[in-house]
C-alpha cells in the first residue's frame, strides 16, 4: 500500500486480505488498514473464505515463501510447496488480472531452476496467463542497498493487459552515497542491537574486517564501510549495505563504521523504502524494535514495487481495465 500511496493513487485502491504468520505484524496491520482488510495467519486461510467474489481483483501480490537459502530440509520444503499450491489455487480461483510474485534470488541456482520452471508452467495455467521474470535490486534505483530479488509478473490473457506491459530498464544506478542516504533521518538513532562483546564471534568477525580494510590503506572509523559480523569470513562493502533479510534484521542489521554501531530501525526502514517514523507508530503499538526489523527484513523493497506497481497500472489503464 506504501507503493500505491507514492503513486498518488491510494484512494482509489482497496486492500481486500492479507496474512502474516508473525503476531506483531498481524497487530500492525490490524492497525494501518483497519476493519476495511481481512488479517490471515495462515495465507492457506483465505484462499476459501471471504474475498468478495463479486469483484474480480485487479492486483494480487505475494511474497512466494522461498525453497532457497532456508538450509532447513525436504520437510520445509514440502511446507513451502505447500504455500506455494495455496497461492496457485487462488490465482486459478479467483483470476487477478495481475498477479506479482516476490521469491529470494536464489531461486536461480541450478538446484532449483527446475522448480522455477515448473512454477511458472503451472502459473502460466495452460495459457490462461501471460507470465514473466526479472531480477532486479533497491540499489537499481538509487537506493544503497543490494537486496536482488526474482519479480514474477502474470497478466490475465483474456484482458490483452500483457500486450501494453514493458519491463522498466533499470541498471546499475545507484548514485546516493549511506551518510547522505540517512541524512533525511533527523534525530539519533539507537542501534537495534549492542555493539558486539569482546570475545564473541561476532567481535572476532568485526576485528577481522577493521584489519582487513586497515591494512588496504582505507579508513573505517571515517569512511561508510557496511561489515556483516555475522556472517562467515571477512565480508564488508564500502557505502552500501548488502541484503537485509528477516534474521539478520533482527540481529542488528549489518555494522556502520562511520557510526560505529549497528544499523537503527529507522536506516532498516528508509532503506526498504518506509517512512522512517513507522519506528514510532511501532512502539505505540507495543512491538519491539527487533520484531519490527523483523518485519521490514520480510518485506518488499518499496521502491521496487513502486517502479513495477508503475508499469503494471498504466498496462491495465491502456486496456481499459482500471
Amino acid at each position: 500500500m506504501e507503493a500505491f500511496k507514492r503513486l498518488g493513487v491510494q484512494q482509489r485502491v482497496q486492500l481486500q486480505f492479507c496474512s502474516d504468520i508473525d503476531v506483531d505484524c498481524r497487530t500492525w496491520l490490524r492497525e494501518m488498514h483497519g476493519a476495511q482488510c481481512n488479517i490471515y495467519e495462515d495465507l492457506k486461510q483465505r484462499i476459501f473464505n471471504d474475498y468478495d467474489r463479486n469483484t474480480q481483483p485487479h492486483i494480487y501480490a505475494v511474497a512466494i515463501p522461498s525453497y532457497s537459502g532456508t538450509g532447513k530440509g525436504e520437510s520445509h520444503s514440502q511446507g513451502r510447496e505447500d504455500l506455494f499450491l495455496s497461492i496457485l489455487a487462488f490465482i486459478q480461483e479467483a483470476q487477478p488480472y495481475v498477479f506479482i510474485l516476490e521469491d529470494v534470488k536464489g531461486l536461480l541456482d541450478w538446484k532449483y531452476r527446475a522448480r522455477l520452471k515448473s512454477m511458472i508452467q503451472r502459473l502460466k495455467g495452460h495459457g490462461r496467463y501471460y507470465v514473466y521474470w526479472r531480477i532486479f535490486s533497491p540499489h537499481q534505483v538509487g537506493i544503497p542497498h543490494k537486496r536482488p530479488r526474482v519479480f514474477i509478473i502474470g497478466f490475465l490473457a483474456s484482458t490483452r493487459a500483457a500486450h501494453h506491459f514493458k519491463w522498466p530498464k533499470l541498471g546499475s544506478c545507484q548514485v546516493v552515497g549511506l551518510q547522505s542516504f540517512f541524512a533525511k533521518i533527523k534525530k539519533d538513532q539507537e542501534a537495534v542491537a549492542p555493539n558486539p562483546r569482546k570475545g564473541t564471534r561476532s567481535a572476532k568477525a568485526l576485528d577481522a574486517a577493521l584489519k582487513e580494510l586497515q591494512k588496504h590503506g582505507a579508513r573505517p572509523e571515517q569512511e561508510p564501510y557496511v561489515i556483516d559480523c555475522h556472517g562467515r569470513g571477512v565480508n564488508a562493502m564500502y557505502d552500501q549495505v548488502p541484503c537485509l533479510t528477516r534474521p539478520r534484521c533482527m540481529s542488528g542489521g549489518y555494522f556502520l563504521t562511520h557510526k560505529q554501531r549497528f544499523m537503527s530501525l529507522e536506516e532498516m526502514l528508509r532503506l526498504q523504502g518506509f517512512p522512517h517514523d513507522f519506528a514510532e507508530k511501532a512502539r505505540a503499538m507495543a512491538i519491539t524494535p527487533r520484531s519490527l526489523a523483523g518485519m521490514v527484513g520480510n518485506a518488499v523493497s518499496v521502491d521496487l514495487l513502486e517502479v513495477l506497481l508503475d508499469r503494471v497500472l498504466g498496462a491495465l489503464h491502456k486496456a481499459s481495465l482500471i
